[in-house]
C-alpha cells in the first residue's frame, strides 16, 4: 500500500482528493492537513510516501513545507498540486517531484502517485 498525505487549505479540494484517493485499492489515505505548517507536523509523524501539497496556505506556503518535509523525510515524494502555474519552479527547487495544475485528470493524479514511489518499493 502507498501511504498518501493531502494538505490543502480548501475543504472541497481535500475531500475531492481523499475521495480519489479511497477509490484506489492500492493506495491509503493517512492524513489531511489545511496549513503549511500542520502539513509538516503531521507528515513527520504519518510518514507518508507520497505528499499532495498545494502552494498557498495559510501557516506557511506549501513551498516551504516541501523543503522542510523533504528535509526530513527524503524519501517521502512530494507532488504540488495548484493554480498557481509559475510556482512550477520553486516548487522543483523545494524537492518536489512533480507539479501539477488542479485541472489534471484524477487518473493522471494517480499515475504521478505510483511513478513517484515505484523506486522505492520493494522488488
Amino acid at each position: 500500500m502507498i501511504r498518501v498525505m493531502v494538505a490543502d487549505d480548501h475543504p472541497l479540494v481535500r475531500c475531492g482528493l481523499e475521495t480519489v484517493l479511497d477509490s484506489a485499492p492500492d493506495l491509503v489515505h493517512c492524513g489531511s492537513a489545511d496549513r503549511g505548517d500542520a502539513a509538516v507536523r503531521l507528515a513527520l509523524v504519518a510518514r507518508p510516501d507520497v505528499l499532495i501539497i498545494d502552494v498557498t496556505m495559510p501557516g506557511g506556503d506549501g513551498i516551504e513545507a516541501t523543503r522542510v518535509i523533504r528535509g526530513a523525510l527524503p524519501d517521502t515524494r512530494v507532488i504540488v498540486l495548484t493554480w498557481d502555474l509559475a510556482a512550477g519552479g520553486r516548487a522543483v527547487a523545494a524537492g518536489a517531484e512533480a507539479f501539477l495544475l488542479k485541472d489534471v485528470d484524477p487518473i493522471v493524479l494517480l499515475a504521478h502517485i505510483r511513478a513517484g514511489v515505484a523506486p522505492l518499493l520493494p522488488r
